[in-house]
């Protein structure tokens, strides 16, 4: 029996949900979310030291975070590299997938692309309030 089926997207949370429709209504949908105080309170001030891992990096700075596999189009990140003379700096925050996204290969291709790997999550307001653009590829 099942007490609780908990559905990251709103497409498995369809789909398991009418898989499931002749028994108790136990499927719930929990779309991603932020802790709005915490980001906000690191946008609003200004860091007095920038973050470790954005010192020395040029400007603009487009970031994203997250798990960085397959759902995400590396020819969106490849163009933001390639785009103004490559003076875009692309930071990619969070573990790759090996396998299912070329992180390596975009990464030896252009110097302004860079993979950082997981970073704890109590750094990633921080680090997002000193970045300009802030990416959903």
């Amino acid at each position: 029996r099942l007490g609780a089926l908990l559905a990251g997207t709103h497409e498995l949370f369809v789909k398991k949900r009418a898989q499931f429709s002749g028994t108790d209504d136990c499927t719930r949908f929990f779309s991603c979310a932020v802790e709005y105080n915490r980001f906000r309170d690191a946008a609003d001030q200004s860091p007095a030291q920038e973050p470790q891992l954005l010192q020395g990096t040029a400007r603009p700075r487009l970031i994203y975070t997250g798990l960085i596999d397959g759902r995400l189009d590396p020819a969106i990140v490849e163009a933001l590299a390639t785009h103004n003379d490559r003076a875009w700096q692309v930071i990619m925050v969070g573990p790759v997938e090996e396998g299912s996204f070329p992180a390596a290969e975009l990464a030896a291709r252009h110097p302004n692309v860079r993979f950082t790997g997981q970073v704890p999550y109590s750094e990633l307001p921080a680090l997002l309030a000193a970045s300009d653009v802030c990416l959903m590829p």
